[in-house]
């Protein structure tokens, strides 16, 4: 079994150009990892697995732009706090989890199976996020866990 707790990206309203984007708010992303941080006694050991997600082609220039921005602020955000991060390509925890050219349904699917308290988190389409969150998280720990006994 296992234990997860989801937190949603903070986001604001920001003007570009003549109409507002929906943006990460920096702010309220240090404020949600700071009882995370190193200063609040973490674990040494603890370590975020965050996705190095690519744009897609066939977003537009601001698709790319908000996708880059949000990277940036999680990773700095993350070493700020002093929590060890570890990039994941999507491609690696997707195919390593049988979910290679599936759609984001088959995620939420087996999120909600592996987590099971969580379905009433993921219960929406746009849920798939939150989805594949946890089962980045469930593909790291797995991973570092393999690691780890490979060694003993």
């Amino acid at each position: 079994q296992n234990s997860s707790s989801i937190y949603d990206s903070p986001s604001l309203k920001v003007k570009v150009g003549k109409t507002f984007r929906k943006r990460l708010d920096p702010e309220a992303v240090a404020d949600l990892l700071r009882p995370f941080g190193s200063d609040a006694g973490l674990n040494p050991k603890t370590i975020a697995f965050l996705e190095a997600a690519r744009p897609h082609q066939m977003n537009g220039k601001q698709g790319w732009y908000a996708s880059g921005y949000a990277f940036g602020i999680w990773q700095g955000a993350l070493a700020a706090t002093g929590v060890r991060t570890v990039l994941v390509e999507p491609n690696r925890w997707k195919r390593d989890l049988g979910l290679s050219g599936k759609d984001k349904t088959q995620s939420r699917q087996m999120a909600g199976e592996k987590f099971p308290e969580e379905m009433k988190n993921l219960s929406r389409v746009k849920d798939h996020g939150r989805a594949e969150a946890l089962l980045i998280a469930l593909w790291g720990t797995g991973t570092i866990y393999d690691l780890v006994e490979s060694k003993t």
